[in-house]
């Protein structure tokens, strides 16, 4: 194997032409070696020295030589591309064919018969358009052919001529010939130039630079035929020959394939008029496409965004996603759909709790961040419940009470440790999503057991003596919880309604977003809260509040089809409100005021709101329901204590609610003992506080409102 030899190819840069057209005018007057400084002010006022290094640097791409300067076939090619073959719009003849199968000077703008001229096997164009056709013949037939076509003699067949850009050009004057077979033979205004296969793809590709919306698969395959030519070039000129005969592997010469690579890339780039990297994405839809997506895209069965999206996907997923996205089925339509149904196919690196090592399956690069997504779910599924166990066993070698491993549809019912910091601690592991959640809990059952035992309950008659049997009071229990929840939940709809609708288009914003899967209970927000109803406005299960009723009901007019109380698109039919026709209902909304679609707007949102009991029984609400009632404090109706809500509470229950409403201990601990005389006793009491509010209908976390009520039950309330 011979020594690797040291050689970084040379590649034109995109701001060539300019140059290239300046050193063709030079060398067609005759100068033979450039005045750097009068060629640098031709360009646009370049520095002489800057020229001198601009034009060495072009020298050493083959495209032209210096001393004496001699501009390549390819070069003028190309020129005769970017500019649009301006000799044939200047006027300048065209010379007849030599007679015979003679050779013909390159560089000649000659005058050839149309059927001496053949497409080119190497051009990436196969579609053409057949009204454009004969479009272009009827203009050519009025006007002449007004751009030269650029051919080279053919390589098989001697005295005929092969086209390398114009091919469009020829094909319409040869429809102009078949509407006309009479005619004479007509000639072709074509540049003759000396050109390899590999300059022939490429002032192809040049060609495309002014060509609306050309097939994007035609483009992929010459970029990627001329990548291909290129580099087999390149590679041959540094090491005299084919490398891989000189006993060289791909792995010796890798450096060399790169360097080779780029410098392709940056020509068909320049040739173009493209930046590289747009280069480089076309290319890829050859290299990452499957041949049914291919021809698809071909087709226009799909579109170059979805085709783009779905490439780094496997071949099998990508054929397996074709027919969605010819359907155009949601999470299939767009590049941005196709990226997310994607990402949510797989599971991120940094959320597994494997090694990679480890995983041997499909990879998929996400494209915003980089970041790999394993795809193979079924390996990801046996990976991750390996981890979950070692993880397990990690955390009780650390100290954790328990480790429980659900399955991961089961409910589990364990309240969070920090709540109970006074409880054994322990974790929750299970797959959601294929994501591993751990979470800090305490044992239902230890919560349970401690909320068994009698809350003491201070006396004023005497705190040592034991209480009594009715002086016992036991804790809440989920029914009293469940009603407070109901209370908040009416209160805190009427506040968002009275609000501004601002607040209730921020609520709808963070509720309809997508969540973090992985958020838990108390910062989950209003993202369960919004649900719709789709029954017969006969059906007495569906109840609207008044407040939404009644605005809604304000915009009919007199002669509203709907009935005498509702609104074109609605029915109101107490005590449910439908759409009844979507077209009409929007035209009623776009015809009332902003005052008046904000109201509804409020009102609605706040029929979606909810408190819930914590998951852990214990009253209390999460954090975005708690910042939310703080800040509508002024339109949050005052609790009215009602004898509703006095009923669920036992006897002793009772007497302590009556000491933290303000009546005296002494009074309170006279309370008549049975059910609805207590209650009446509280409710006409003269010395209840108007406006108390009981502890478990605040706004606040459940360890605080579990603490509140347990001070209440135990007199210990202020």
């Amino acid at each position: 194997m011979s020594a690797r030899p040291k050689l970084k190819p040379a590649a034109f840069k995109v701001a060539d032409p300019d140059m290239i057209a300046a050193l063709i005018a030079l060398q067609d007057s005759g100068v033979e070696t450039p005045n750097w400084v009068e060629l640098g002010a031709t360009l646009g006022g370049r520095d002489g020295s800057n020229t001198r290094r601009a034009v060495t640097r072009l020298a050493a791409t083959g495209l032209v030589t210096l001393d004496p300067l001699r501009v390549s076939d390819t070069a003028r090619a190309l020129h005769a591309v970017w500019s649009g073959n301006a000799p044939a719009a200047a006027g300048v003849p065209a010379a007849p064919l030599p007679e015979g199968a003679g050779p013909v000077a390159p560089g000649g703008l000659y005058a050839i018969p149309h059927d001496r001229i053949h497409p080119s096997p190497l051009n990436p164009r196969k579609s053409f358009d057949d009204a454009a056709l004969d479009e272009l013949a009827d203009a050519i037939a009025e006007k002449g052919q007004l751009q030269n076509i650029v051919v080279r003699p053919h390589p098989d067949k001697p005295g005929e001529f092969e086209i390398a850009a114009g091919e469009r050009r020829w094909r319409a004057m040869g429809r102009t010939l078949e509407r006309n077979p009479d005619t004479a033979q007509q000639s072709v205004r074509s540049l003759v130039q000396d050109l390899t296969d590999k300059d022939l793809l490429l002032v192809a590709l040049a060609e495309n630079r002014d060509r609306v919306d050309p097939p994007a698969m035609e483009e992929a395959r010459g970029i990627a035929a001329f990548r291909e030519m290129r580099i087999r070039q390149i590679l041959a000129d540094i090491y005299k020959g084919d490398p891989f005969e000189k006993g060289f592997t791909e792995a010796d010469i890798a450096p060399e394939i790169r360097q080779a690579t780029g410098t392709a890339m940056h020509e068909c780039a320049a040739a173009m008029g493209k930046t590289t990297r747009w280069v480089e994405l076309r290319f890829n839809l050859v290299e990452d496409l499957a041949p049914e997506l291919q021809d698809a895209l071909d087709r226009h069965a799909i579109t170059l965004a979805q085709a783009r999206a779905i490439r780094k996907a496997s071949h099998d997923r990508q054929r397996n996603a074709l027919e969605l996205m010819q359907n155009l089925q949601h999470g299939w339509r767009t590049h941005d759909e196709i990226r997310d149904s994607l990402k949510a196919a797989g599971l991120p690196a940094s959320e597994a709790g494997f090694q990679p090592e480890d995983y041997d399956g499909e990879t998929l690069t996400d494209e915003d961040s980089g970041e790999t997504l394993y795809m193979d779910l079924a390996l990801v599924t046996t990976l991750q419940q390996r981890a979950i166990k070692r993880r397990a066993k990690e955390l009780l070698a650390e100290g954790a009470a328990f480790v429980d491993l659900p399955e991961w549809n089961s409910r589990y019912d364990h309240p969070n440790a920090e709540d109970y910091p006074d409880l054994p601690a322990g974790y929750i592991l299970r797959l959601a999503n294929h994501r591993i959640e751990q979470r800090h809990v305490v044992r239902r059952a230890d919560v349970d057991g401690r909320s068994k035992a009698p809350i003491p309950v201070k006396t004023p008659r005497d705190s040592e003596a034991p209480a009594t049997k009715e002086e016992t009071v036991q804790p809440f229990e989920r029914r009293h919880f469940l009603q407070a929840a109901q209370i908040q939940s009416r209160r805190l709809r009427e506040a968002i309604c009275n609000s501004e609708a601002t607040l209730a288009m921020a609520i709808t914003i963070i509720g309809l977003l997508p969540s973090d899967i992985n958020l838990t209970w108390d910062h989950r927000g209003p993202a369960g809260w919004f649900r719709r109803e789709h029954r017969s406005g006969d059906d007495a299960t569906i109840k609207t509040p008044p407040q939404l009723a009644e605005r809604i009901a304000a915009l009919a007019t007199s002669d509203s089809e709907g009935g005498p109380a509702s609104p074109p698109g609605f029915a109101i039919k107490p005590p449910a409100v439908i759409v009844t026709d979507p077209v009409k209902a929007v035209d009623t909304l776009n015809r009332a005021s902003p005052d008046q679609v904000a109201g509804i707007f409020a009102a609605l949102i706040a029929d979606q709101a909810a408190v819930w009991p914590s998951t852990a029984r214990d009253g209390g609400s999460d954090a975005f329901t708690t910042r939310l009632a703080q800040g509508l404090t002024r339109q949050m109706p005052a609790f009215e204590m009602t004898a509703d809500y006095l009923a669920p509470f036992t006897a002793a229950q009772r007497r302590q609610i009556a000491k933290a409403c303000g009546i005296p201990a002494d009074e309170a601990d006279a309370m008549p003992t049975a059910k609805a005389d207590g209650i009446a006793w509280i409710m006409d009491h003269p010395k209840r506080t108007p406006g108390w509010t009981p502890p478990e209908l605040q706004f606040a976390a459940p360890a605080k409102v579990q603490a509140d009520v347990r001070a209440m039950l135990a007199g210990e309330a202020s």
